[in-house]
């Protein structure tokens, strides 16, 4: 059984795909408040991970420490230090309540690139996903700040 089951965002994978995965992720248990990664950390090195909420909830802060989302189990925060290894962290991820994640770090997707090209391919796609999630949120709150909302957004810039 792993880990992954049950979570709407790794249906399409495969059991085995699954077990492929469980054996690269590292569960980590967080009390409320611990800061999974903080804004401005490098990303730079293979110590550099990812995460997968498998219970609870994370928040995604923005510098000033405004909460820009909330996410759950099956959400992935952490990705685009994956992805753009040049740039450091862009926001502060801290558990909400009781957090377990599976923690993905830079050197073991780097293998599984090397060594599972199949089940890399559909992890991307699900990190695609969540990309064009947030992006999606993201451009909610630039139109309801343009609109005048008091919400995250403007929050987050001080306006």
């Amino acid at each position: 059984m792993s880990a992954l089951d049950g979570l709407p965002a790794f249906a399409h994978f495969t059991s085995y795909e699954r077990n492929v995965l469980d054996r690269i992720l590292s569960e980590r248990r967080a009390e409320d408040g611990y800061e999974f990664l903080s804004e401005g950390d490098s990303a730079q090195d293979l110590s550099a991970s990812m995460f997968v909420v498998l219970e609870g909830a994370v928040q995604v802060l923005s510098g000033r420490d405004v909460e820009l989302r909330r996410i759950g189990p099956g959400d992935v925060f952490g990705t685009m230090a994956l992805l753009d290894r040049q740039q450091d962290r862009s926001a502060t991820c801290r558990a909400v309540g009781p957090t377990v994640v599976a923690e993905l770090p830079r050197a073991a997707y780097d293998q599984l690139v090397r060594s599972q090209a199949g089940v890399a391919a559909k992890f991307k796609m699900l990190v695609a996903r969540q990309l064009a999630q947030d992006l999606r949120h993201l451009t909610e709150l630039i139109q309801r700040a343009h609109e005048g909302d008091d919400g995250p957004l403007r929050r987050a810039v001080g306006a």
